[in-house]
């Protein structure tokens, strides 16, 4: 989760002047949300397979492996994620997959669970693009914790979305491969220098502050990209309010910082509620009426003190912080009776036609963690 900074890890703003971000590690109603499984097969192919989507794929040859650009393709991500790793035709010339994974003893089957709806404003995709980079790494004997602390992961996920189209920036990665709350910066220049510092997580771990948050799933997705590409667009003509509102977002996280340094829940809440009103100055769609209905429903409205749409907003997961414990519950009762009240959208059962929900979360302390068995 992003409460400060977010759009100035972006290129092509990122490269240009540099970014900082604040932002925290979260498990979702107790367990790490998302998990890549590899394991080794006798076949002589690449097999994809995903949990939660219950579809699955083979792949035998460079030219369907290759085949990630357009973001929509299935299995897009563990495709690029392959390619960066080597196995391009261009880095194979006159061989072909299988003759390449024969010298290595045999294919992988490679298992994605992502328990994060697409468009989630969790940073599912850069996520599980860090996530899945570190387990095929660890399959094949190339992993190191310095890609990690050396920032390498979070820049080969960064080149990941570039080659998937999709852009985006370095924070989301950095947010979930990084345990606990952190400050993210980089300087100015082409190639992002990246350091990550850890913050007292204090307030998301003492019972009286966190009693005070809720995270609520609004049921209404968004793709990144549509509105990523406008704000852009923004930075390329030098618009002049693009440029001041993310400056003034930048500096965000530095109050951010100041925050958790503090311990100030008073301070953390104005600036989560002066992020949302920022990321609504860089794009309109950051809300809509959807949102707008949900903010100004009885129950909700008189209870939360500052709010914000994760990630680029327009859907996904609301994050809320409540004057007290008390005024807290009695806004999930009210989020829960206006999600009740939606039109069918083909949610989960019990959670409301659309799937709107909330959702416990806990800090994070540890962040990735590789494995084998």
């Amino acid at each position: 989760m992003d409460f400060g900074g977010g759009w100035t890890d972006t290129p092509p703003y990122t490269l240009r002047e540099g970014g900082r971000v604040c932002n925290v590690a979260i498990d979702l109603n107790g367990q790490a949300p998302i998990q890549v499984f590899c394991r080794p097969i006798a076949a002589n192919e690449i097999r994809f397979h995903s949990i939660d989507q219950g579809d699955g794929e083979r792949v035998t040859s460079f030219a369907a492996l290759e085949d990630y650009r357009n973001p929509l393709v299935p299995f897009a991500l563990p495709r690029a994620a392959l390619c960066i790793l080597g196995f391009t035709q261009a880095r194979n010339p006159g061989r072909t997959l299988e003759d390449v994974l024969s010298d290595l003893g045999g294919g992988v089957e490679v298992t994605l669970l992502a328990a994060v709806p697409k468009g989630s404003g969790l940073g599912t995709s850069s996520v599980l693009g860090a996530v899945l980079l570190a387990a095929l790494e660890r399959f094949f004997g190339v992993f190191d914790e310095r890609h990690i602390n050396t920032g390498e992961l979070y820049r080969q996920v960064l080149q990941m979305e570039q080659m998937l189209t999709t852009g985006g920036g370095w924070q989301d990665q950095i947010g979930g491969v990084a345990g606990g709350v952190k400050y993210a910066v980089s300087p100015p220049g082409l190639r992002p220098n990246l350091a990550v510092y850890q913050l007292d997580p204090w307030l998301f771990e003492a019972p009286e502050a966190v009693e005070r948050y809720t995270l609520f799933y609004t049921g209404a997705t968004r793709l990144a990209r549509n509105i990523l590409q406008e704000v852009v667009d923004g930075y390329n003509s030098m618009n002049p309010a693009s440029l001041f509102t993310v400056r003034r977002i930048g500096a965000l996280a530095d109050e951010a910082r100041e925050a958790f340094s503090l311990r100030d829940i008073e301070r953390f809440a104005w600036v989560v509620r002066e992020s949302w009103k920022q990321n609504q100055l860089v794009h309109p769609s950051t809300t809509n009426e959807e949102i707008e209905s949900m903010l100004g429903a009885p129950g909700v409205a008189e209870n939360h003190q500052a709010m914000k749409l994760l990630g680029a907003g327009g859907g996904g997961y609301a994050f809320f912080v409540s004057e007290s414990g008390e005024a807290a519950e009695r806004l999930r009762v009210g989020l829960e009776r206006w999600a009740a009240g939606r039109p069918s959208g083909g949610g989960a059962s019990g959670s409301g036609a659309s799937g709107a929900r909330v959702v416990a979360l806990t800090l994070n302390r540890v962040g990735l963690q590789v494995t084998v068995s």
